[in-house]
């Protein structure tokens, strides 16, 4: 995995949503010229929120991505799912975290923690 390739090799995982990707692309404007946080931000978690409840296996398959990224020994990948995947999932409507943290894995769940705690100033 390297930072560089994050968006792409995350989109690679999802062929039959290639349209919803590019869709949120034109929508939001946002490419990976834009810088990788802005690219996960906007389209990537917006993603995830929707699959959380159409299609938790998609859900499943989006999770571990993320359990590999906190796993990484490339900081700057870790910052990608703290500081934009992450944040965004934690400060949103908080009813929806139960749906989020029932993909968590070991690590990105340690790391939810972290940014609850930084969030809420702890």
């Amino acid at each position: 995995m390297e930072y560089k390739d994050l968006y792409n090799d995350f989109v690679k995982l999802f062929p039959d949503d290639i349209e919803f990707f590019r869709s949120k692309e034109e929508e939001t404007g946002a490419d990976t010229g834009d810088g990788i946080h802005v690219v996960f931000a906007m389209v990537v978690v917006p993603f995830v929120k929707k699959t959380v409840f159409e299609s938790p296996e998609k859900a499943e398959i989006a999770f571990k991505f993320f359990e590999e990224m906190e796993r990484s020994s490339d900081p700057k990948i870790a910052e990608v799912l703290e500081f934009t995947v992450l944040e965004n999932l934690l400060t949103d409507d908080q009813s929806m975290l139960p749906e989020y943290k029932k993909f968590f894995g070991e690590e990105t769940k340690k790391a939810a923690e972290t940014v609850a705690k930084w969030y809420r100033n702890e």
